[in-house]
């Protein structure tokens, strides 16, 4: 089963790299992104269109597209 964690916050990328799920940073405002790149994301979007396409471009493991 592939998983993906949506967070806004540091933690939830850090919780979603020590769990081994992917992880979308959304920024919701511009002063979130500095903190949620910091935290290495698989991807960062800043907007709900932006979160869609980014969850149907994560590779899962073995690199076959979803």
């Amino acid at each position: 089963m592939e998983c993906v964690l949506i967070g806004d916050a540091l933690t939830d990328i850090e919780v979603a790299h020590a769990t081994g799920v992917h992880s979308v940073g959304y920024a919701k405002s511009p002063d979130r992104t500095p903190n949620l790149l910091a935290a290495e994301p698989d991807a960062l979007v800043d907007s709900m269109e932006d979160m869609a396409i980014a969850i149907r471009t994560i590779q899962p493991p073995g690199g076959a597209a979803p």
